[in-house]
């Protein structure tokens, strides 16, 4: 996990010195293209670590913490019961899922406690 959290900052570290690099001059078609790739170097190395910080995390949580607690803190994480829209975090998130995501978050969902504030609301 160290080793991924250290590429993961030398490849910010590289898109910083290579943005610093170019400074004022114009930039070019190639220029373009060598960020666009450093971009999309940290971008695969981003969703590799978060996949491996799911398959450490996740059995740690699943052993350690009831199903009860783990619902809590999904319904602090995508409900809002400050906001006028408390399902706001559901809604943002559903645009950028795919189908099968949405059905999981809408099972999740529908497993999740009523906000303390709320009271019987139809969105849920």
């Amino acid at each position: 996990n160290e080793t991924a959290h250290e590429r993961l900052a030398q490849r910010i570290e590289e898109i910083q010195t290579y943005v610093r690099e170019i400074g004022h001059e114009a930039v070019t078609t190639r220029i373009r293209r060598r960020l666009f790739g450093k971009v999309v170097a940290l971008r695969i190395d981003q969703e590799d670590h978060l996949e491996e910080e799911e398959e450490l995390v996740l059995p740690i949580i699943r052993e350690h913490i009831s199903v009860a607690q783990q619902l809590e803190m999904v319904k602090h994480l995508l409900l809002d019961p400050h906001s006028e829209n408390v399902r706001w975090v559901v809604d943002w998130l559903v645009q950028e899922l795919t189908d099968t995501e949405r059905q999981a978050l809408a099972a999740l969902t529908a497993r999740l406690p009523s906000p303390p504030s709320q009271t019987a609301d139809p969105r849920l």
